[in-house]
């Protein structure tokens, strides 16, 4: 099960992530907080990579593309 080990204010709407697989991403998205925020991993990791062609395969079977 994919996990975020760590995440690191970047700048502007960027936010680094580091992952249970190891693979270290930056997101740019814009987060909404509220009182029950629920952030799936799989989701921001797909965002992160989401250009990785050697990934696509994995994002397909996830749903995101």
């Amino acid at each position: 099960m994919l996990s975020i080990l760590n995440a690191k204010y970047e700048n502007e709407y960027k936010i680094l992530l580091e992952f249970s697989d190891h693979k270290k991403g930056k997101v740019d998205y814009t987060l909404k907080w509220s009182d029950d925020l629920d952030l799936d991993p799989e989701y921001l990791y797909f965002k992160a990579f989401e250009n990785d062609s050697s990934l696509q395969e994995k994002f397909h079977d996830w749903g995101y593309v």
